[in-house]
């Protein structure tokens, strides 16, 4: 992929990963090489939030979330049959760790500097990202990502706090032809992550408004703000 992208300048497509990565807000996340492995002596690093900015970026894309899937792979090469298996518990059906909502990401084991692991769960509606990066055999972080994935998902939840198509408040028009009164709702629909033991409607609404508007009012046009809290 990287020879074909870079039209076979390695060094190129490396150079385009770190300056992705520094789109995505990993700053502290440096490539020497196209599979993102660490390499001694070069500058290679990262830390677990950036590699979950980056996760969270390629989890958009289907096309990654289903390749993440696959637990085994045939391949015919020169003729021959071969069976590639994935080094990933987390899908593994045959696995305890193995998690049925649970989607790759990245595993890596390497024997200089331990091992990581990137792993996503979508099971309620909401996009959990788990990051492992430890000094243990690979083998032995698959049950804890798997706890925090599970613990993600029994412990939060997405939220609708606005719903654009719901009125939040009604003001005062001076000079409008036909009617004295505007309905209000918000710009746009807000959604947010919450502890499930949070009641979202004990959620305080603080909206700040002038006493009045003066006609005319375009449709769209923002006429104060209301806070959550």
């Amino acid at each position: 992929i990287a020879l074909y992208l870079s039209d076979g300048n390695i060094n190129a497509f490396i150079e385009q990963m770190n300056m992705r990565a520094a789109e995505l807000g990993a700053a502290d996340t440096v490539f020497t090489e196209p599979a993102g492995y660490y390499e001694e002596g070069t500058s290679a690093k990262t830390t677990a939030i950036d590699a979950a900015k980056i996760a969270a970026q390629a989890a958009t894309f289907d096309a990654i979330l289903s390749k993440s899937n696959i637990a085994t792979a045939n391949l015919t090469v020169n003729g021959k049959k071969r069976i590639l298996y994935t080094r990933n518990a987390i899908i593994d059906q045959n696995d305890e760790s193995f998690s049925p909502k649970a989607s790759g990401l990245s595993v890596h084991g390497d024997t200089r500097i331990g091992s990581s692991m990137v792993s996503t769960n979508n099971s309620t509606g909401s996009r959990f990202i788990a990051v492992v990066i430890s000094s243990k055999p690979v083998t032995e972080t698959f049950p804890d990502i798997r706890k925090l994935l599970d613990y993600s998902v029994a412990s939060f939840h997405t939220v609708t706090l606005l719903d654009k198509s719901t009125p939040v408040s009604e003001i005062k028009v001076k000079q409008a032809k036909g009617k004295d009164t505007l309905i209000l709702i918000p710009e746009e629909t807000i959604q947010a992550l919450l502890p499930k033991n949070l009641d979202s409607e004990k959620l305080e609404r603080i909206i700040d408004l002038p006493n009045e508007l003066q006609a005319p009012i375009e449709k769209g046009t923002a006429v104060g703000k209301i806070t959550l809290i």
